[in-house]
């Protein structure tokens, strides 16, 4: 009887491919060639339409799927199509009520494994995401989307530079603008 440490000679023996940056074995050289990508981060595989690149065929088919508009994976609860199956298999999470990513601070559960590094910057405080206007920061990307929306209003009258008349959207704004004329000298006729 072959025992476990045995089988896993074995096992090592059958893999003669070896990646000379982390040491994991492959059985095929194709599969070596593959994960070399990771390593290099070459991206042979590029889209005739928006020229992404990407370290996989299957990737970009994937992809492409993004300008046909093609779905041809759907839900069987309510028939909503998606471009990829990973998305699928995240969506059906929804119907089951499966949420198997947790937070190892909290035990917050998340369907998709993306959105728990988001959540871990709340218990860290950590905030990225920074404003070019105003320098607020925020924990997400979309949060930073969102604010970004209140400074597109029209400009508040009210605030507005007594020497330039530009306008604001804060008087942060309008203070840090101040600043440049302390040094200019206006000539009086």
């Amino acid at each position: 009887m072959e025992t476990t440490s045995e089988s896993n000679i074995g096992s090592k023996q059958r893999k003669k491919f070896q990646c000379t940056v982390c040491y994991r074995w492959f059985f095929r050289k194709v599969h070596l060639t593959i994960h070399m990508r990771r390593h290099t981060k070459e991206k042979p595989f590029k889209c005739s339409i928006c020229f992404a690149m990407f370290t996989h065929n299957n990737t970009l088919v994937a992809h492409m799927r993004s300008h046909t508009g093609e779905k041809p994976f759907k839900c069987t609860v309510c028939n909503v199509g998606f471009a990829q199956k990973s998305n699928l298999t995240a969506h059906m999470r929804i119907h089951t009520g499966e949420k198997p990513y947790r937070c190892d601070l909290c035990n917050m559960g998340f369907r998709q494994a993306s959105h728990l590094p988001t959540h871990r910057r709340t218990h860290s405080n950590e905030r990225p995401y920074e404003c070019s206007l105003c320098f607020k920061r925020f924990t997400q990307n979309s949060a930073l989307k969102r604010h970004m929306k209140t400074h597109s209003r029209r400009k508040s009258s009210s605030l507005s530079c007594s020497k330039c008349h530009e306008r604001f959207h804060s008087e942060e704004e309008l203070k840090e603008h101040s600043l440049l004329h302390e040094d200019e000298v206006f000539a009086y006729t």
